[in-house]
Order: structure tokens, then C-alpha cells, then sequence
């Protein structure tokens, strides 16, 4: 089966995946940033914790994002794209539950400020209604941490470099996004191996 969900069929899907969703945002961050980074990088790290988890021969596969969220602390620029809270929290409630017939768990990558706090009420509803509900959220955010942007900067010039024009971070750099992709990969991966109760790190 392949990891991104929506490239398989139904005939190949497995019961007892586990479904990893991430969500994103369309909007501005910082000019030298595309718009839709947040989406981007949520798909890298759910695609690469995916094939972390494969290795440990656990079903695992990546739905297509959800590439809207909820606009967070920033001002709304131009371009951007948002949901309210609540939208997106039955939305992402709505998607899990639709999955309830073959996915034995759900789990919300973020890396949008905004939409942790959906993110994080959608997972406590789900878990009241007895579903395997998780989240990995602010991956690459740290509304603290002035160097936040070139993280992400760096990790969209290891994933998409041909789509940086000019003025770019100069601090930031390919090999420090593969670096740090993989250490956030990681972690995600880890999260899940221990709530499916496998004892052996990665």
C-alpha cells in the first residue's frame, strides 16, 4: 500500500492503519516564505515519520492536508486563506470519524500556530466519542524563537528550493532543513510507536 492515501485504492487500503493528517494553512508568514509553507511542511514530516513507522512494519498512511487553518497571531495578509477555530475543529472531527470503519487511529500534524487549538479540542472530542485520537503540533514553531522562519526556510529549501526567488534568509540552509525534518520526523514517529505500546525505539 502506498503511504499517501490518496495515490492508493480503496482495494489496497488496510483495516487497522493508522492515518496520519496534517494540516496546514494558506497564508503569509514571512515574505521570502511561499504561502502554503505550513501545508508543505506538515506533508514532509507526515510523509517521512510515515516511512519511519513502515520500517517497524506498522500500517501507516498519509491523507491528503487540510490546507486551510485558522489565522493564529499573525495579521491577516493578503493572499491568505483561513477557517475559524470551530470550522476547523468539526472538520478535522468530521474526517476522523469518517475513517472509523478501517483506520485504527488518527493523528493531526500541524505546523500552524493558529490551529493548535483546534487541533488539539478536535482530539479530546474524538477521544470522548472512544476513538484513537493523537496530535503532533507546532512542528517547527516556536512563537519564542526568533529563528522560526529560518527554520522553515531552511526546511522549504531542502523540500522545494526552485521556489525561492530572491531575498531569502541567508542563515538558512538545505542541509539544516534535511537535519531538522528528520529530527521532527523522528519524534512524531516515536510518539506513535509509543501509543501503539511498541517498546523498542526507532
Amino acid at each position: 500500500m502506498e503511504i499517501a492515501l490518496g495515490a492508493t485504492t480503496t482495494s489496497r487500503v488496510r483495516c487497522g492503519a493508522a492515518v496520519l493528517v496534517p494540516v496546514g494553512s494558506t497564508g503569509q508568514h514571512d515574505p521570502r516564505l511561499p504561502l502554503d509553507t505550513d501545508t508543505e511542511l506538515a506533508v514532509a514530516v507526515a510523509e517521512a515519520a510515515a516511512k519511519l513507522l513502515r520500517r517497524r512494519r506498522i500500517d501507516v498512511v498519509v491523507a491528503p492536508a487540510v490546507a486551510y487553518g485558522a489565522p493564529g497571531r499573525h495579521p491577516q495578509a493578503d493572499g491568505s486563506l483561513t477557517t475559524s477555530t470551530p470550522v476547523l475543529q468539526a472538520l478535522l472531527v468530521d474526517l476522523a470519524r469518517s475513517a472509523r470503519s478501517w483506520a485504527e487511529r488518527v493523528v493531526f500534524l500541524t505546523g500552524h500556530d493558529g490551529n493548535v487549538g483546534a487541533v488539539e479540542r478536535a482530539v479530546a472530542q474524538l477521544r470522548s466519542e472512544g476513538m484513537l485520537a493523537s496530535s503532533a503540533v507546532r512542528l517547527l514553531e516556536n512563537p519564542a524563537a526568533p529563528a522560526d522562519n529560518r527554520m522553515k526556510t531552511s526546511v522549504m529549501l531542502h523540500l522545494r528550493p526552485w521556489r525561492f526567488r530572491s531575498g531569502r534568509d541567508r542563515a538558512a540552509s538545505s542541509e539544516e532543513g534535511r537535519e531538522l525534518l528528520d529530527l521532527v520526523a523522528w519524534h512524531v514517529a516515536q510518539e506513535i510507536l509509543g501509543s501503539h505500546g511498541v517498546g523498542t525505539p526507532l
